[in-house]
């Protein structure tokens, strides 16, 4: 369970949304005056209970709104059981409690179908004969889409046959067929459009000219406009939405539209034809109902608990190139005890060939959502990496037409590599020493395994250490014992707790630095919202980071190398006449200057962030 984020029955809505807001939070224990469990409060009922029915945030109480006496398990009760509450009554969150009834803890069903999902996958790699049999699967399809979806059949299609009684996935066609779309236009007012989403319990889907240009949800509505208090009436969507957000075909399965929300983390996902006709919009809890409902999915939670834990398990999805030719790494000297790089769990590479164009390669990793492609000869050997930064940098920066420019003339050639067999600690410290995000990884033979994630590999490290924190029941108590006295900051005493020895012990005794320490006397990327995309790509290109969009010297939106890629290479719109604001993300959090590096991780860790802005109370962007 996640650790419960927790207010008192007489607080504001307006508090409890600026709480959660700042946490990255989506739902809250309501407790009494005694600290006993009295409700819960998510982000979609602050829509359907307070906007939609006007309601003043700023003196609503809580406890008018909440959930009052919520269904709650013990934590020593059975996990299936619970699992399968929270899927027959569609609830996305269900507290917990110790034996004494104090509440530890929150069930999130999309977090536990994340980590069903995973620990499949990775009790799936353990089989070797399964796992040989799903290269050749994937070897034999041509293109990454058509192997991508192979594999994903060939890990839960038994599972998932087997759970609903041989029932084929439907497509999500068949799941929004004859259901109310919940489509909004940029101009309509928040109070509008949260009356839209409370009657449907739907995000909502912004379009203009019959195409879709955004997306609104539900923790949207909490986070960007009540904690914020943004006058609804008088807010257009347009102003906080998401823009320009990721769809897949309404032909898409119920089984890849999960695997597609547990790879990127998304909870809902929009439905559009080819063409770009809005279909509707589906979140998880449609793909479990649709794929058998509680008495199915209780078998697959099942299997997945069954599971060792998957952080000791070495996942490598392999490759194999054609040719006999293969690359050689730079071997490291390994001891018995040293753990390879096949314990980092290299991401699947995403492959492309030398003679493809940036533009074909920068729509194929926008369609996979990935920022670097491997790139290989026509031999199948490793020829070079290109990644969303390279695209800015080479490309867009030095104003090179991406549709005739081939992947080949502005990739890193022969870009540094390793082994499964090397050694990891190497590998992770070849990676911070020369500023390498990402690393192949080949097998034996020489043939592309994976990619290295320095960003996943951090995630990874700080996930592994929170969960080995956890068995420590000394350490746990005095936690418990350090959060009590800490009051409201209660998440930044367990994160010092957790990681302050650890860094402190490897930074030589010393402390963790604080952002403004870190950014001191370097520029910051700063433009204006009518900025050009050339403009602006020049900028990134020359201090290598984000740019952050600032109006009246507040920060309105952010704009990175991956946004450049997937929102404008890939769409092909044109650098010279298109603002940034078009396609900038809109209102990003931003955190104060006096957090510290440590602090800093943790959130980007949380919340799978790769850059934070840096603001001042009072708005003064300091940076990046």
């Amino acid at each position: 369970p996640k650790a419960p984020m927790i207010c008192h029955s007489s607080d504001t809505v307006l508090g409890v949304s600026q709480m959660l807001a700042s946490k990255r939070g989506d739902a809250a224990i309501i407790t009494d005056s005694s600290g006993g469990l009295a409700g819960i409060i998510t982000d979609t009922d602050v829509t359907r209970r307070v906007v939609a029915k006007k309601l003043p945030p700023s003196s609503t109480r809580v406890s008018d709104v909440m959930t009052a006496n919520p269904t709650c398990v013990s934590s020593s009760d059975s996990a299936t059981d619970a699992l399968v509450t929270m899927v027959e009554n569609r609830f996305r969150h269900l507290p917990v409690t110790d034996d004494n009834g104090a509440v530890v803890g929150v069930l999130d069903i999309a977090k536990c179908l994340n980590d069903a999902i995973t620990k499949l996958e990775h009790s799936k790699d353990k089989s070797s004969s399964a796992a040989e049999d799903a290269v050749k699967h994937v070897v034999s399809l041509k293109g990454a889409g058509g192997a991508q979806a192979a594999a994903l059949q060939h890990l839960l299609g038994p599972l998932l046959s087997q759970a609903f009684a041989g029932q084929s996935s439907p497509t999500l066609r068949t799941i929004l067929a004859g259901k109310p779309s919940t489509i909004a236009s940029p101009f309509s007012n928040l109070h509008e459009v949260g009356l839209m989403m409370a009657e449907a319990r739907k995000s909502a889907l912004v379009v203009e000219g019959g195409k879709m240009i955004g997306i609104f949800g539900f923790k949207d509505m909490m986070s960007r406009a009540i904690a914020k208090e943004l006058p609804l009436e008088l807010t257009s969507v347009s102003s906080v939405m998401t823009p320009n957000p990721e769809s897949v075909s309404p032909d898409t399965t119920v089984l890849e539209a999960l695997q597609i929300m547990h790879d990127n983390k998304f909870l809902t996902l929009p439905v559009c034809e080819a063409d770009g006709r809005v279909i509707g919009v589906v979140d998880v809890m449609d793909c479990v109902y649709a794929s058998g409902g509680a008495d199915g999915w209780k078998s697959i939670f099942a299997s997945a608990m069954e599971c060792d834990d998957f952080t000791e398990t070495a996942s490598v999805n392999s490759h194999r190139s054609a040719a006999n030719r293969s690359i050689k790494s730079a071997k490291s000297a390994r001891r018995k005890d040293e753990r390879p790089v096949s314990k980092l769990r290299p991401k699947k590479p995403f492959l492309s060939n030398e003679s493809d164009s940036v533009l074909a390669v920068a729509k194929m990793l926008a369609s996979k959502r990935g920022d670097a492609s491997i790139v290989v000869n026509n031999y199948g050997d490793l020829a070079g990496i290109i990644t969303d930064t390279d695209v800015t940098r080479r490309v867009v920066a030095k104003q090179l037409p991406v549709s005739t420019t081939s992947v080949s003339d502005v990739m890193t050639p022969n870009p540094t590599c390793v082994s499964v067999s090397d050694s990891a600690m190497d590998a992770l410290v070849t990676m911070v020493e020369n500023r390498f995000r990402h690393l192949p990884v080949t097998d034996e033979s020489g043939s592309i395994v994976g990619c290295l994630d320095i960003a996943k590999c951090l995630n990874d490290a700080i996930t592994k250490l929170e969960r080995a924190q956890e068995k420590s029941a000394f350490i746990a108590d005095d936690a418990f014992k350090n959060l009590q006295a800490a009051g409201g900051n209660q998440h930044a005493v367990a994160l010092q707790m957790l990681l302050g020895p650890l860094l402190a012990q490897a930074l030589g005794g010393k402390s963790s630095p604080t952002l403004r320490s870190v950014l001191a006397g370097k520029p910051s990327t700063i433009v204006s919202p009518q900025s050009t995309l050339q403009t602006v790509g020049l900028m990134m290109a020359e201090a290598r980071k984000a740019a952050l969009i600032v109006q009246d010297n507040k920060l309105v939106g952010i704009f990175g190398f991956k946004d450049m890629m997937t929102r404008v290479i890939a769409k092909e719109l044109p650098l010279d006449t298109t603002s940034v604001s078009e396609v900038m993300t809109r209102n990003p959090d931003a955190v104060s200057p006096e957090t510290t590096v440590l602090e800093a991780l943790q959130i980007m860790h949380d919340n799978r962030f790769l850059t934070l802005p840096v603001c001042e109370e009072n708005g003064l962007v300091i940076g990046l």
